[in-house]
């Protein structure tokens, strides 16, 4: 991440034009970014939907994280 941070901050700069090393970095962290994209892309769209119907099966609708309690609300659901 701090490749990629460091890049935009180049690249974003006003000092032209960008180094061999730099466009060398980018094609690198392009390459890296691509597998990584397909490999999300792959849990999206067979795993998620693979284990989506398993719950299914299984009489599970989905599941999701709790909302998190504000001190507040727990105070007013404590108290009442």
């Amino acid at each position: 991440m701090q490749k990629q941070i460091q890049l935009m901050q180049t690249i974003d700069s006003s000092v032209p034009p960008l180094t061999n090393g730099e466009k060398e970095l980018y094609d690198e962290l392009e390459e890296s970014w691509g597998s990584q994209k397909d490999e999300l892309e792959k849990i999206l769209n067979n795993d998620v939907p693979a284990f989506n119907k398993l719950l299914k099966e299984k009489g599970v609708q989905y599941i999701a994280p709790q909302k998190e309690k504000k001190d507040s609300d727990e105070e007013n659901n404590t108290s009442t």
